[in-house]
């Protein structure tokens, strides 16, 4: 997982989600025990539909447990994913997102730099330029500035 930007309270906030993950995770594993006892009980009890309502029954209990740990792990990551790209965004705010973009996936020509950096030396562009790229491989691993929006679905908006 992607290291966290984090304050105090968005942390809290992040620890009770998967805290609620871990409950959800211990009540899959009580489902299933659940689930036995039923069949244990009805085992000799023969109607029609025993085995639809059995099947039905664990599904829903999987379904409220187990499936949406999942769901909730998925979220999870990416809230902090989002956090992430916004902090970094507000860092940098001075860059256009296409420039950012650009700086980051190395797709930056040298006249682009010139005039993103104007003020600064050449030396003092790539110090700046190696900084930005550093703080995101920190954040965001190997993946790109285009395929992190991507995936946070912040291409769309």
């Amino acid at each position: 997982m992607m290291k966290s930007i984090m304050n105090n309270n968005f942390e809290k906030f992040i620890e009770n989600i998967a805290k609620t993950e871990k409950n959800l995770d211990l009540l899959y594993f009580d489902s299933e025990n659940l689930i036995d006892d039923l069949k244990n009980k009805i085992i000799n009890i023969n109607f029609d539909e025993k085995d639809k309502i059995l099947t039905k029954y664990e599904n829903l209990l999987i379904n409220v447990t187990h499936e949406i740990v999942g769901e909730i792990g998925f979220f999870r990551q990416s809230i902090v994913g989002i956090n992430n790209f916004l902090h970094f965004r507000v860092k940098y705010n001075n860059f256009s997102d296409e420039a950012l973009g650009k700086i980051i996936d190395n797709e930056l020509t040298i006249i682009e730099k010139k005039e993103l950096f104007k003020e600064n030396s050449a030396k003092e562009i790539v110090n700046e330029i190696k900084k930005i790229k550093q703080e995101w491989k920190k954040i965001f691993k190997y993946a790109s500035y285009k395929r992190v929006k991507e995936n946070q679905r912040l291409d769309e908006l």
